[in-house]
């Protein structure tokens, strides 16, 4: 039973470039690097885990916390759901959690609004995406 929906994003770094090279090289790369990550679980404010300056304390309690959503029946939600579970994959997170999310994206399409987040978050809540 979906006790309700926790939406992530990451913000990352990499030397290559995404669009040229593709998801796999992109993370691949010596340099790529999780620099933040966003949660959103609607009903408190939304927290943002500072990768750079936390190192590997920032991550573990990232990942925690990715635990706790789902654990207590949320489904974790992110738009073009691949990138974050490739990220998540990078920071060593367990199978569960890379199953138990569901593609915004995919969902977009499915209502008639465009799947890219510029055009899906205006059709769909009448807020632009921030660059």
């Amino acid at each position: 039973m979906n006790s309700g929906f926790t939406g992530l994003d990451f913000e990352t770094y990499s030397d290559v470039n995404l669009p040229k090279a593709g998801l796999d090289r992109y993370i691949a790369s010596d340099n790529f690097r999780p620099l933040i990550a966003s949660i959103d679980a609607g009903q408190r404010p939304p927290q943002t885990f500072d990768f750079v300056c936390g190192g590997a304390d920032r991550q573990a309690a990232f990942l925690d916390r990715l635990h706790y959503e789902v654990n207590w029946g949320r489904t974790l939600v992110a738009h073009n759901v691949g990138f974050e579970r490739a990220v998540l994959h990078w920071m060593g997170a367990p199978d569960r959690l890379l199953q138990e999310m569901v593609d915004s994206a995919v969902v977009s399409r499915m209502v008639g609004a465009g799947s890219h987040l510029e055009a899906a978050a205006p059709q769909l809540t009448g807020i632009d995406k921030i660059e």
